[in-house]
Order: C-alpha cells, then sequence, then structure tokens
C-alpha cells in the first residue's frame, strides 16, 4: 500500500515538466540561524533550512510534510561528499523552493483535496550533537 502511494506521488511530481510555466510556484527558503546554537546543523556546519507554504481556507490546520530523500550517508567519506550538495548544506540551497503538483496551492496544478494544507518542506539532514 505505501509503495503504491510513493509511485503514484512519484507520477504526480514527474508530470510537472508538462504543465504551464505561468503558474509556477517558488517559496523563500527560511534559514534557521538559531538553530545552531543548540547543536542542529547541516553536515557541513551550517545552519538548517526549510521552505513553508502556508495553507488557507479548510486546509489551514492540515500539513503535507514533505521530507527529501537522497541524503543520507553511511561513512565519512560519504558524508564529507554529501557536505558540498544541497541537500548536506543550506550553502548550496537555491534560495526559492519550487512547488508543483500534489505541492502546489492552485487547482489548476492540484485539483485533489490538498491544495489548501500547509505545505513544509523539510530538504536538509540535520546533525544534532
Amino acid at each position: 500500500m505505501t509503495l503504491t502511494f510513493l509511485l503514484a506521488l512519484l507520477a504526480i511530481l514527474c508530470s510537472t515538466s508538462v504543465l504551464g510555466a505561468e503558474d509556477d510556484l517558488y517559496i523563500n527558503i527560511t534559514i534557521l540561524q538559531s538553530a545552531t546554537a543548540q547543536g542542529a546543523v547541516c553536515l557541513d556546519g551550517s545552519p538548517p533550512a526549510y521552505h513553508l507554504d502556508r495553507g488557507h481556507g479548510s486546509g489551514v490546520s492540515s500539513w503535507i510534510i514533505y521530507l527529501n530523500g537522497g541524503g543520507w550517508c553511511s561513512s565519512i567519506p560519504d558524508c564529507l561528499d554529501h557536505s558540498t550538495k544541497p541537500l548536506g548544506s543550506t550553502k548550496q540551497m537555491k534560495q526559492q523552493g519550487f512547488f508543483a503538483a500534489l505541492l502546489h496551492n492552485s487547482s489548476k496544478q492540484n485539483p485533489g483535496d490538498f491544495i489548501s494544507y500547509v505545505l513544509y518542506i523539510i530538504l536538509l539532514y540535520v546533525l544534532f550533537s
């Protein structure tokens, strides 16, 4: 069941390349500078960050939390490599995140039940000391 849902989500996200650019949704990054004082840092020591699009209407208290995969590392050399990429460093992230399909707040791109939900994107793997 979980695999079916993930495959359906992947298909929806992949279909965004055929959608019009006039409906593009870009959300500014929020960098948590104060988190470093508590030991929450990215692999390269930079502060963690996220993209947040506030919900509206009936979805104001409902959330979609998207955890981007691919940032796991299993050895010191692997972690060093990841620290130079967007999943391991806020220094490498774009200042605006692109939201499309299920992540979009327009009924043209997201005709489903999730259009008004609060969307929270966590892009980095954070180390806690």
